[in-house]
């Protein structure tokens, strides 16, 4: 058996879903979870509401960070 990709704590992102399209979104993950059809299992929240989901490996992946602004205004 192999180990969870994601841990505790981590912020991912959950890919639109056709059993439930309005999934989509960051989470945190908040527990790992048993494996189910031989695809890891979290527990997450959104990070935008109180909304918690179940949800397998393989339909969330690495959340991005948006890159710092490094473009400024020149002063003339």
């Amino acid at each position: 058996m192999s180990e969870h990709t994601y841990k505790v704590g981590q912020t991912v992102t959950i890919v639109a879903r056709h059993q439930m399209p309005g999934a989509a979104g960051t989470y945190t993950i908040l527990a790992l979870m048993p494996e189910e059809r031989g695809d890891h299992q979290y527990r997450v929240r959104s990070t935008t509401s109180p909304q918690l989901r179940v949800v397998p490996e393989s339909e969330i992946s690495r959340a991005t960070t948006p890159e710092p602004d490094i473009f400024r205004a020149s002063e003339h």
